[in-house]
Parts: C-alpha cells; sequence; structure tokens
C-alpha cells in the first residue's frame, strides 16, 4: 500500500465523522480509533490523547482530500487551516499625545540578543588577527570546539568569503600537551551569489543525454507515480548545469571488490577539475501494516515467527544529495517538504553545485600544500637526525677512548706494582725470567693501547641510509590537509 492510495469506505466514514467535530453516538467500540491511527499515518489527521481524553483534528491534506476525494500531487499545496475564533478583548486605539501636553511617544527598549558561542568564537578568532590558540582542556573539549566551528561555516557565522577551521596541535608527541588552533582562511567562492531559476518543463520531448541513459538503464529508484517527475527535474538540473558551464554525464559505478558496492550516483556535474555528484531518490512515510491472509495463515502454522507493525511506503516526496567530502559543513540534500517542493529548491541547488566544487578545489591545493610541507618538515627532521647521530657517533668514540685510557691506567699500575715485586725476588728464583717476560708484554700491551700513542683526531659522522635514520628521528605530524581522498567515480 502506498501513502497515496485511496482511501477505503471505512476510513472515508471516519474522515468525515473528524471533519464534523467526532460527534456522540455515531460511533461505537474503539475500532474507529484504529482506523484514525491509520489515517495519522497518512497524514490525513492528527490525534491526541490528553488526560485520557480522546480527540482528533482533520489537517489540510485531510481536507483536501474531502474536497477532491484524492491527495494532492507534489505540486499542489493544501489551503493552511483556518484559525479557529477565539473571543479576545476589545482593542482599544491609543490616542496620540497631543501637542500641547508635550509627551512624546517612547518604544519599548528592545533586548539586546545574546551571542551565540559559536558567533562569541568567531569574534575571538577575529579580535587575534584570524588565528587563535586555545588549551584542549575541559572548558575547550576538541570535539565541541570542532562542533562550533562547523556550526560558524554552516549558519553563515564567519565573515563573507571566509570559514573557520579547527585542528588539534600536539606539542612534541601525542602523549603530550594539545591546543586548539583556530584559523580564519578563504572559504569556497560563490556562496553569496544571486539566485538563478531552474525552469522544470511540465513535459519533455528529448530528454538530456544522461537522463535518457539512467531512463533507458531504469537506475532511478523511485515509485513508478513519481517516476516521470524525478526525470524531468534531473533533466532540468542537467541543462541548467551545462549552461553554468558544467559537464554532465550518468554514472557508471565499477564494482570494486577490496572497496565494496560502489556509492550509487545519478549524475556527474564536473567542470575543469572537479566532479560534484547527485542522486535523486524518493522519501517513504512509516504507516501501520495490515497483516495479510497469506501472513496470517503463515503465523498460525509457524507461531515463533512475527508480523511488522509497520511498512515503509512511497511517499512522493521527492528529494536530491550531493556527494562530496564526509566532514564538510555544507548543506548536502534538499526535498519537497510542506511548506515548499523540491523545484523551488533548484536555484540553491545548482548554487550550491558550484560552491561545492570550489571546495573541493581548496582542498586538492591545501592538500598538495600539505605535502609539499610535510616532505620539507621531514628533510629538515632528517637533518636534525643525522646531526644527533652524528653527536652520538662521538659520544660513542669518546667512551671507546676512555675504556682504553683506564685500562691503560690500569696495565701500567699493575706493571709498575709487578716491577717492584721483581726487584724484591731472589735472584735464584727459576720463574725470575718468565716473569720479566711477561712484565715486558703487559708494557709493550699498555703502549699498543695508548690512546694517546698518536693524537686523537675528529670523529668524521657515518653515512647512514634513510632507514637507519629512524631511531634518531623524531615524529612528524602529517597535516590535516594530507588527509584528504578525492573520490573516485
Amino acid at each position: 500500500m502506498r501513502l497515496t492510495d485511496p482511501l477505503n469506505a471505512r476510513q472515508l466514514d471516519v474522515l468525515r465523522w473528524i471533519a464534523n467535530g467526532c460527534p456522540d453516538g455515531v460511533m461505537s467500540g474503539d475500532a474507529h480509533k484504529l482506523t484514525a491511527r491509520a489515517l495519522q499515518s497518512r497524514r490525513l489527521i492528527t490525534v491526541t490523547k490528553r488526560k485520557g481524553f480522546w480527540s482528533a483534528a482533520v489537517t489540510s491534506t485531510g481536507r483536501y482530500y474531502l474536497e477532491h476525494g484524492r491527495f494532492p500531487a507534489p505540486s499542489e499545496k493544501p489551503l493552511p487551516k483556518a484559525k479557529r475564533e477565539t473571543p479576545s478583548q476589545p482593542k482599544v486605539r491609543a490616542t496620540e499625545p497631543s501637542a500641547s501636553s508635550g509627551d512624546t511617544p517612547r518604544e519599548p527598549p528592545r533586548p539586546v540578543k545574546k551571542p551565540s558561542a559559536a558567533e562569541q568564537l568567531v569574534a575571538e578568532v577575529i579580535a587575534a588577527g584570524g588565528v587563535l590558540e586555545l588549551p584542549a582542556d575541559a572548558d575547550h573539549d576538541g570535539y565541541r570546539m570542532a562542533q562550533l566551528a562547523r556550526i560558524a561555516n554552516r549558519h553563515g557565522k564567519t565573515p563573507p568569503g571566509k570559514r573557520l577551521v579547527h585542528q588539534i596541535v600536539h606539542d612534541g608527541s601525542w602523549l603530550g600537551p594539545r591546543r586548539n588552533l583556530f584559523v580564519l582562511e578563504d572559504g569556497p567562492a560563490g556562496a553569496d551569489a544571486p539566485l538563478e531559476p531552474v525552469p522544470v518543463p511540465d513535459e519533455v520531448g528529448r530528454y538530456h543525454p544522461a537522463v535518457s541513459a539512467l531512463r533507458k538503464a531504469k537506475r532511478i529508484d523511485v515509485s513508478p507515480a513519481a517516476q516521470g517527475r524525478a526525470l524531468r527535474i534531473l533533466h532540468a538540473v542537467a541543462v541548467d548545469a551545462e549552461r553554468r558551464g558544467f559537464t554532465v554525464s550518468d554514472h557508471r559505478p565499477k564494482p570494486n571488490s577490496q572497496q565494496g558496492t560502489p556509492a550509487q550516483w545519478h549524475l556527474l556535474l564536473s567542470d575543469s577539475q572537479e566532479t560534484v555528484p547527485l542522486r535523486i531518490s524518493e522519501e517513504t512515510d512509516r504507516v501501520e501494516h495490515v497483516p495479510t491472509a497469506k501472513e496470517l495463515k503463515e503465523k498460525e502454522r509457524r507461531p515463533w515467527i512475527s508480523i511488522p507493525s509497520h511498512v515503509h511506503v512511497p511517499s512522493g516526496r521527492l528529494r536530491i544529495d550531493l556527494g562530496g567530502p564526509a566532514d564538510t559543513e555544507r548543506r548536502s540534500f534538499w526535498a519537497d517538504r510542506a511548506s515548499w517542493t523540491l523545484e523551488e529548491k533548484l536555484p540553491g541547488l545548482l548554487r550550491e553545485v558550484a560552491v561545492r566544487a570550489d571546495e573541493l578545489r581548496l582542498r586538492r591545493e591545501a592538500q598538495k600544500r600539505a605535502e609539499t610541507q610535510y616532505r620539507d618538515d621531514v628533510a629538515r627532521e632528517q637533518e636534525r637526525a643525522r646531526a644527533r647521530a652524528a653527536e652520538a657517533h662521538r659520544l660513542k668514540i669518546l667512551q671507546q677512548q676512555l675504556e682504553r685510557w683506564r685500562e691503560v691506567r690500569e696495565l701500567r699500575t699493575f706493571a709498575a706494582t709487578l716491577t717492584e715485586r721483581l726487584a724484591k725476588a731472589d735472584a735464584g728464583d727459576g720463574t725470575l725470567a718468565e716473569a720479566h717476560r711477561w712484565l715486558e708484554w703487559i708494557t709493550e700491551h699498555a703502549d699498543r693501547r695508548d690512546p694517546f700513542r698518536t693524537l686523537p683526531g675528529w670523529p668524521e659522522p657515518p653515512q647512514l641510509h634513510t632507514w637507519e635514520l629512524d631511531q634518531y628521528m623524531n615524529r612528524v605530524h602529517e597535516p590535516p590537509e594530507m588527509r584528504y581522498r578525492p573520490e573516485k567515480y
């Protein structure tokens, strides 16, 4: 069952009864309340239950159905609900003060609007010259600060043509102190451009080639009743986008086993460098599900299965989504609503396509700058690492020389003690010759080990490979802009 399907006789009787003010003695039992729930899910009535009292009222859509016998088309707007007349006090006309009295009327002072947290943050960044650092403490939580920056960009709290960028800066290592860094930089162009009308034809003799390809492939997943309108909207978007300098093509996803099923888009709007994808879909409504005879029979045969109480049905409301970075603060979809239709929002959508393309260009350029900065930072850190490696090498040579100097000093002390012992030895001792031979060897060994046998020179730093420098390097943090990965369609 679709949302716009005709009402049955029982539902129509209940709708008329509610429109007449729910008179007593017409409905018996509680069956009409179950029918009213179904009518409420189809936005024909509203039901309230306060303090145990049940009441219902007909909506503008319900009054339209009673007058025309059908639901309003998406392009039609039902008349607003008439205001209920309530007794009011008689109005007293204020008399103007006479010139002779000297009294002048004064307007009551208007309350001063308190700036929001996002507005205060933007004001602080501007006062700081466009760059502001705040400690990442309990009062300036990183997640909350990022949300404030997103709100400021989304709702136009920044100066025209600017956007607020938030980063978490680490001191030294990831375990060191952190700071919130706010930078006011140039934003995408065209956000304040005037809206240009986008005409949607009532009939199309020949669709745009990209839309025609989608139509032949039956890739627009909307209900049959909304199919024609969706095609006309896509046709209008494609034609107007080409008029604005974009190249329009249909999206043909290529399956990739490593990345799973690719996103399904309908149109690709491309300028010289960037591509903005677009898709159209139909929103659904959650309505009460009436079990079918087959489901009831299956329930009797297998009592453990459950029958859904509600189902989602096509609503007739169309929606267009734009692709792009997931962390963008900009608006990403437009849809039919009670106060407007999707056709009325196409000018803003086409303007946003141009803004989104410029945003992608800025991100790509920022990514290139970040990669260049990262390579330069790595090269500078490698030079510092080579200096640390040279210093470590000199310390190692010094330690070796100190160890040899201590060893030689102990050897010569031992040789002097042995010489004194031999001077007091008995000339008839048979081991005296071997002791003198051992003393001679110790003296020669001490001379060979003496680090001052030749003057020590300046230790030249070793030639190390890149992978050998890792133990002397500090971590170089990648700029957040390097994380940007353009989508491939």
